[in-house]
């Protein structure tokens, strides 16, 4: 069970006091996420971003934060970690990992609109160009890897893990092992993209990060903001497509992979989804949340 932290005004001076703040002036929290409690503070003239980390261990932060220095060093536009006063990455709040980042202002959108999909696109085809940092995993926290060994810690059957083994088969026969390698978002669904006034589309929340193929983050796009309602649009997709050959240009076989790659990422986070809702939170009531990613993939399997 994920435990949402509520500040308290001793927690407000703790983040006064270790970042350096002058008095905190407005505290609103954002819609609660799987595993962060998120607020948007105001303190002196400027807007921050207060992650408090709920599941995550302090190295699994420390990556994070690193991740977003790294992004910084190279140009690519997303939130900035603020360091502590004594050049710390994250503090500490009550034994969970503490972070501070810049506010972007714009809107989040539950459906991204078309002249928005070419230039997120672009901006993840620039971050595939970004070197890949030693320190971000090589496999996905919702990878293949975690299929099996989910269906014995399930400890009965259960007829989706039995589904996950067909997609497994067809991962096999229609994913190379070997297709190019980059710094991958994981998880560019429309609610970590924000449409600023000044930048465009800019994408947020890395917390998925990984040096894993580059097509498995376009196939993880296409779900997470192609298919509105569950029905595919073909015209966002091309977009998409269209603004991230703009600026890196696939090979072949990673043309012939593109829809693999989608049945991939939508079984993967279906995955997610049934272990999140079933095992960890069952008393959130999303036990069937997986099912409309799971039936993406199962339409582009009987394609």
């Amino acid at each position: 069970m994920v435990a949402y932290t509520s500040l308290t005004p001793i927690d407000l001076a703790t983040v006064e006091r270790r970042f350096g703040l002058p008095p905190i002036t407005s505290v609103e929290a954002f819609a609660e996420g799987q595993e962060n409690s998120n607020y948007h503070l105001q303190a002196g003239e400027r807007d921050y971003v207060l992650t408090v980390c709920e599941t995550k261990t302090v190295a699994e932060a420390q990556t994070l934060a690193e991740t977003l220095r790294h992004l910084e060093a190279h140009g690519f536009e997303t939130t900035r970690v603020i360091p502590t006063v004594d050049g710390a990455m994250q503090a500490d709040l009550n034994g969970r990992p503490l972070l501070l980042k810049s506010y972007l202002e714009g809107e989040v959108v539950d459906r991204l609109p078309l002249e928005a999909m070419a230039p997120v696109g672009r901006a993840m085809a620039r971050l595939h160009q970004v070197p890949v940092p030693d320190f971000v995993p090589n496999q996905l926290s919702f990878g293949r890897q975690t299929f099996a060994h989910m269906r014995e810690r399930f400890g009965r059957a259960h007829p989706f893990l039995d589904w996950l083994e067909t997609v497994e088969r067809f991962l096999e026969a229609h994913l190379p092992d070997e297709l190019p390698r980059a710094l991958i978002h994981a998880d560019v669904f429309a609610d970590n993209v924000i449409l600023t006034p000044a930048d465009g589309p800019v994408i947020m929340d890395f917390e998925e990060a990984a040096n894993y193929a580059r097509v498995l983050d376009l196939g993880m796009a296409f779900v997470g903001t192609c298919y509105p309602d569950g029905v595919r649009d073909d015209a966002a997709r091309r977009e998409l497509l269209s603004g991230y050959g703009s600026v890196v240009t696939l090979s072949d076989t990673e043309k012939d992979a593109l829809d693999a790659a989608t049945v991939y990422a939508a079984a993967g986070m279906a995955s997610w989804r049934f272990w999140q809702f079933n095992v960890v939170q069952p008393h959130v009531g999303k036990q069937e949340h997986y099912r409309e990613l799971q039936q993406i993939a199962i339409d582009l399997l009987q394609a």
